[in-house]
């Protein structure tokens, strides 16, 4: 645990300021006809990544402000939240243990050999932050689900803001840097994490959650390689 803290520490002092992450670029885009997809799929991985933070009241209130964002399926699975008490206790049950981690939300978990945290792959996680001049300011560890989306969340952000600018250059960038991240890190791991969830949740909420994040990192995977080529060509 000594070393952990230590580890997390150095991470820290060697990043610089995560607030630097916003939703301003998203929200300027909002009337961008051509762009709507692109918005669609940033909130979503957006209002993904706000449900694994615990949910207490301030966070419950944060995930219903997306209820007239997102598509129906999404909405439909905010409309139904009713029992915080019981979405509490199976996070807790799910994600933090204090036992087993029932569905551990670390990449490294599924990514390392003996499924162990702060691995390999979490400092190629930790590179990808320090590539934008982020730190790491959350709780969590650098590959906790809700922060390696947040961090997606954020190169999606920015590509919509550098086409609003007409930098097709900038914007290109940051599509190829999602197709890297996806494919070497969520892509891997996803599958794995989401399916202990659906097996393991006694909430409707979070197999939800998951069966929706399951779908979305597939379908991101598919549609930045997609879009990569076609701006290639």
């Amino acid at each position: 645990m000594v070393r952990r803290v230590s580890r997390l520490s150095k991470l820290k002092d060697k990043l610089n300021d995560w607030s630097t992450f916003i939703c301003t670029p998203i929200l300027k885009h909002e009337h961008m006809s051509d762009s709507n997809d692109k918005i669609t799929r940033a909130l979503i991985v957006k209002f993904l990544s706000e449900c694994f933070h615990y949910p207490d009241n301030e966070q419950i209130n944060a995930l219903k402000d997306y209820k007239d964002k997102l598509p129906d399926r999404y909405s439909d699975i905010i409309v139904k939240i009713e029992d915080i008490k019981e979405m509490q206790v199976d996070y807790s049950r799910l994600f933090v243990g204090p036992f087993e981690l029932l569905s551990a939300p670390y990449g490294s978990v599924y990514l390392e050999d003996g499924r162990k945290a702060l691995g390999d792959s979490t400092m190629d996680v930790v590179q990808f932050y320090q590539q934008e001049d982020l730190s790491l300011q959350f709780k969590e560890l650098p590959d906790h689900i809700a922060v390696e989306l947040e961090f997606l969340y954020f190169l999606m952000a920015k590509e919509l803001m550098f086409l609003d600018n007409d930098d097709l250059e900038q914007s290109k960038l940051c599509l190829e840097k999602q197709k890297q991240f996806v494919n070497r890190h969520l892509a891997n791991w996803i599958n794995d994490f989401t399916d202990l969830v659906i097996e393991n949740a006694n909430s409707d909420f979070y197999s939800q959650v998951a069966g929706c994040l399951k779908q979305e990192i597939d379908d991101l995977q598919y549609n930045a390689n997609k879009d990569f080529k076609l701006k290639s060509d």
